[in-house]
C-alpha cells in the first residue's frame, strides 16, 4: 500500500459519507412532510436520489478508468482503489445505510412497546448490582 492508495481510501471515505448524507437529507425532507418514517418513505427517498447517485458514481468511475489506462504506473493503485471504492461506497450508501437505519428505528419502536418505559432499565440493573454487592 503506497501513499496514492492511502489518498484513494481517504477520498472514498469522504465520498461515501457525502453520498450517505445526501440520501439521509432527502429522507429528512420527505419525513418533514409526513412526520413518520415508513418503508414507503425510505423507498421514495432512495428513488429520488438514485439517479443523482448513479450519475455521480458513473462519472467518477469513467474518469478513474481513463486515469488507470492513460495515467502512469504510479496512479494504477490509486485508480484501482478508487474504482473498487466508488462501487462499494455507492452500494453501501443506497443498499445498506438507509435500510439499516430504517430497521434500527423499527427495532427501537418494538423495544419500547415491549418494555414500556425503557429509560429506567439501566437504573434497575444498577440497583440490582448494588443490592447484590
Amino acid at each position: 500500500m503506497d501513499l496514492a492508495m492511502v489518498a484513494a481510501i481517504l477520498t472514498l471515505i469522504g465520498y461515501s459519507i457525502n453520498d450517505t448524507i445526501v440520501i439521509f437529507d432527502r429522507v429528512r425532507e420527505n419525513r418533514g412532510k409526513t412526520g413518520v418514517l415508513s418503508a414507503n418513505l425510505v423507498n421514495d427517498s432512495i428513488n429520488q436520489t438514485l439517479s443523482r447517485t448513479v450519475l455521480t458514481s458513473m462519472t467518477v468511475i469513467f474518469v478513474v478508468v481513463v486515469l488507470y489506462f492513460f495515467g502512469g504506473k504510479g496512479v494504477h493503485g490509486f485508480s484501482a482503489a478508487m474504482t473498487l471504492g466508488v462501487i462499494t461506497g455507492t452500494y453501501s450508501s443506497i443498499g445498506i445505510a438507509l435500510p439499516l437505519v430504517y430497521h434500527w428505528r423499527i427495532l427501537t419502536i418494538v423495544n419500547r412497546l415491549i418494555c414500556g418505559d425503557c429509560s429506567n432499565i439501566t437504573e434497575r440493573r444498577h440497583s440490582r448490582r448494588e443490592q447484590k454487592g
